[in-house]
């Protein structure tokens, strides 16, 4: 299923892309860069992961804080 140019930019807009990220990536989009928009996008998702996995310590902190308070 094909997707619009509109849809595309729209879908790394919900993904967390800044307005010039999408921007470079429609650059890929429009010139069949196809192996550059790949690499964006994983690059992407790296860095979307690496701060999930950030938070998930942030939250493994506060529950442990919690966990010592009821334990009192």
């Amino acid at each position: 299923m094909s997707r619009t140019p509109e849809e595309i930019y729209q879908n790394l807009l919900d993904a967390g892309y800044t307005r010039s990220g999408a921007d470079r990536f429609m650059t890929y989009v429009n010139s069949g860069d196809r192996e550059s928009q790949q690499r964006d996008l994983s690059v992407k998702r790296t860095k979307i992961l690496s701060k999930l996995h950030q938070e998930n310590r942030h939250l493994q902190c506060l529950d442990y804080l919690l966990y010592k308070l009821e334990e009192k």
